[in-house]
């Protein structure tokens, strides 16, 4: 992977609540590595769209939390290709068996 991509995953990453608000991206879909929102978050912003979540989130997303007026749009493949699902505003301490460890792109999309 390129150092720039690589840069760019670390900091929208390691990027905290205030400064998000800041700069006025306070909606965001979230995702977790484990089930039940346990174990890292990584922040997909209202319009966001991740072609890949990187290395060490594909494959390995097991719970979200999609706020109200958004959906969460998961694929099984990079490039928004293979098979999908729409998380509707919600919290799902579960993506299910068939989802689980199974991300490797996504978009938030809100009203």
């Amino acid at each position: 992977m390129k150092k720039s991509i690589k840069l760019f995953f670390a900091i929208f990453l390691i990027v905290n609540s205030s400064s998000v608000q800041a700069a006025g991206l306070s909606t965001a879909c979230e995702m977790f590595l484990h089930s039940k929102f346990k174990g890292n978050k990584y922040l997909v912003y209202s319009g966001s769209q991740i072609a890949y979540v990187g290395k060490a989130w594909n494959d390995q997303v097991s719970s979200v939390k999609v706020p109200a007026g958004c959906q969460l749009k998961v694929y099984l493949h990079s490039q928004f290709k293979g098979f999908d699902k729409i998380y509707p505003a919600g919290s799902y301490s579960y993506v299910g068996d068939a989802w689980n460890d199974q991300i490797s792109s996504v978009k938030c999309i809100c009203n």
